[in-house]
């Protein structure tokens, strides 16, 4: 469980710090996790799957997708996104990469972004 809950905060680009502080733990915690010092309690399972709506199953056997369909989304859009995550293909990276940047724009640009791309798209 220890490497996946890595993989689980790389996916998420948080640092051990940023992880840590959304579930009410010690950075060091997260540290000792990561690394198979530490064995990973119950609450913090809970936690962790609770707040970054992570599978279970996969956090504790590595099975079925990482994250689990947000509630009132799509679940063909979620399957989707969960397939990408799981994706470590150069092409899937750069879809990611794309994803991230949209997100981290401010949303006055995301905006500008998207009516662009109606336009765009709307030419077809």
């Amino acid at each position: 469980m220890n490497q996946r809950l890595f993989e689980l905060r790389k996916t998420l680009s948080l640092s051990q710090e940023a992880f840590a502080a959304r579930i009410n733990i010690k950075p060091s915690t997260i540290g000792g996790y990561e690394k198979g010092r530490r064995v990973i309690t119950e609450r913090t399972v809970a936690d962790i799957c609770r707040e970054f709506n992570v599978n279970e199953d996969w956090l504790r056997n590595g099975e079925g997708p990482m994250f689990r369909p947000p509630k009132g989304i799509n679940n063909e859009f979620a399957a989707l996104a969960a397939e990408l995550i799981s994706d470590d293909t150069e092409d899937a990276e750069w879809v990611k990469d794309k994803f991230i940047r949209y997100k981290r724009l401010p949303e006055e640009e995301r905006k500008i972004f998207v009516a662009t791309l109606k336009k765009l798209f709307a030419q077809e």
